[in-house]
This record gives structure tokens, sequence and C-alpha cells, in this order.
């Protein structure tokens, strides 16, 4: 399918109009059309086709040459230029982000300072474990020497 997109007007004629490519001449043309009939293709290779008109079900499959296609890179610039979103909104859209969070986790602020200072509380209390189980024992080892 590419090779015949080679001679293929609606193709290859916007590769000469944008590009500057040279289009092959009718004798050219006709050679190649004939060689490309002629390979032999191995069983079960898929068809390519070309999507001339859009054909919603079967233009996206994925033997399809199609011109309507986009890149996702130009998809999303195009959706990020059409955004007219200000700032002020965004910000407000991220305010309501963080709300709706924190409603779904179920905390309140005073309840996430509960919970920190547990949690501080917490982590000292496995430091005083530490040092008061290990000094004796270091103490009771240097009293043997």
């Amino acid at each position: 399918a590419f090779l015949e997109a080679l001679y293929n007007d609606d193709y290859i004629q916007q590769c000469a109009d944008n590009y500057g490519f040279t289009l092959p001449t009718s004798d050219v043309r006709d050679m190649a059309e004939e060689g490309i009939k002629s390979l032999i293709l191995p069983d079960g290779a898929p068809k390519w086709t070309f999507e001339s008109s859009t054909d919603p079900i079967d233009g996206h499959g994925e033997y399809v040459i199609s011109g309507k296609r986009q890149r996702i890179s130009d998809i999303e610039r195009d959706s990020l230029m059409s955004s007219s979103a200000t700032k002020e909104e965004l910000e407000q859209e991220i305010a309501a982000l963080k709300a709706e969070l924190n409603d779904k986790a179920g905390m309140t602020d005073k309840q996430e300072r509960q919970l920190m200072a547990a949690l501080v509380l917490s982590c000292m209390c496995f430091v005083y474990l530490i040092i008061f189980s290990i000094f004796p024992l270091l103490r009771c080892f240097s009293r043997k020497e």
C-alpha cells in the first residue's frame, strides 16, 4: 500500500506541493504500478487499504492508510491551544480538586494535625526504646572486660 501511495495523486501531490517532490512521468508510473501488481506476498499477509473518505468504523484500523490521522502531539497541542481557561479558573479548579481529595480521605485539618502529632510521638517512643535498650546492654558488656 505504501508503494501504491507513491503513485497515488491524492498522496504524492501533497508531497510535491509542500516539499518540492518531483512527480514521476507517466511511463515511470505505469512501469511501477505493473511492478507493484506483480509482487507476490506471503500467505496471511495483511491487506492494506486507503481511506479516501471518512470511514468511522474501519478508518482507524491497523492496516488503513488514512489522510485524517494525526500525531497525538498535534491533537494535544490543539486541545491545549483551544483551552480558554484563565489562571484564576485553573487555581479554582485545583482548590476544588484538593477539597475533593480531602473529602475522600475523610480527614479534616484538625484530624490531620492529630495524626501527625501521633506519628511524631510514636517515632520518639521508638527512638527512646532503642536508646534505653542498647545503653544497658553496652554497659553490661563493658563491665565483663
